[in-house]
């Protein structure tokens, strides 16, 4: 425990950027959409099947465009990169929010889903991955609580919001939380010394070399 403790204590910044991450990425999981599925069908006059055939093209679609976006994320920085995804994510609250066409609602579910299921935690876990060596486990292991926090305290908020306003408003109240509180700590959290990973020993740069790197090509055959 001791141990554990002075580990938080080195790296609680880093740490926290990467646990809040996820957390931000709950807004675009499934768990987070199911809460409103009955409000969009109503909506858009949709029935179980027409909602849930636009939810999966909107999913596929996102998981074809990670495929050639994610390996940014070896080579970007951090920080830009967050940014970028931060400002798909809040125009996905934004555009649900506002009630519109069947094209409009595909694009948001789109972007949340890229942006908050995919990418939110694809940054976290690899931002981690890259920066730690020799405890890369333990830091994983703080990050991955991100998700499991926006099961825990986001759905009951919601349910509390319904009581109060319409679906529209509590997605638009979601792209506000994002913009004025979770963005701006988040920035505060990553300074610029830890965006790049520490410098490797010769050991471990000559494991590295004698590693044969695959191919994208290669990894999806």
């Amino acid at each position: 425990m001791k141990t554990y403790l002075r580990f938080l204590r080195r790296h609680w910044k880093f740490l926290g950027f990467a646990l809040l991450l996820p957390f931000c990425g709950s807004f675009g999981q499934t768990f987070y959409f199911g809460l409103f599925n009955d409000r969009i069908r109503e909506s858009y006059s949709l029935s179980h099947s027409d909602y849930g055939t636009l939810y999966a093209l909107a999913t596929l679609l996102s998981a074809f465009v990670m495929m050639r976006i994610g390996k940014m994320v070896d080579i970007a920085n951090v920080r830009v990169l967050t940014l970028f995804v931060f400002i798909g994510m809040m125009l996905g609250c934004v555009g649900l929010s506002y009630h519109g066409s069947l094209g409009l609602l595909v694009f948001s579910i789109f972007l949340l889903r890229f942006c908050g299921q995919s990418m939110f935690n694809h940054i976290s876990t690899t931002a981690v991955a890259r920066s730690f060596r020799h405890e890369r486990g333990r830091a994983l292991s703080i990050a991955f609580l991100g998700n499991a926090l926006g099961q825990v305290l986001l759905p009951g908020l919601v349910v509390l919001s319904f009581a109060y306003m319409d679906w529209t408003a509590a997605w638009l109240g979601a792209a506000l939380l994002l913009l004025l509180l979770m963005f701006p700590t988040l920035w505060w959290l990553l300074e610029d010394k830890n965006i790049h990973p520490p410098a490797p020993t010769l050991a471990e740069e000559r494991h590295e070399l004698a590693e044969r790197h695959w191919t994208q090509r290669e990894v999806l055959t």
